[in-house]
């Protein structure tokens, strides 16, 4: 499908404006980019793992009781 030229004018030409953002959702705004789906996963862990600090951090500095 990458090198349809009926999806993708010009396939065999590297064109790196093809892949701007605005150019992809008028091509195909359903297609799912793997580098998207790379990307969001590892903002997804960094995200937890700066949770986990976060809270490590909050329990060794502070005395918590339950009351």
């Amino acid at each position: 499908m990458h090198r349809d030229p009926q999806h993708f004018p010009e396939p065999e030409k590297f064109d790196p404006d093809r892949f701007l953002p605005d150019v992809v959702q008028q091509q195909y705004p359903y297609l799912f980019y793997y580098i998207d789906f790379i990307l969001v996963m590892d903002d997804q862990r960094f995200a937890l793992l700066e949770a986990k600090v976060f809270l490590s951090t909050i329990i060794r500095r502070f005395h918590l009781t339950t009351s």
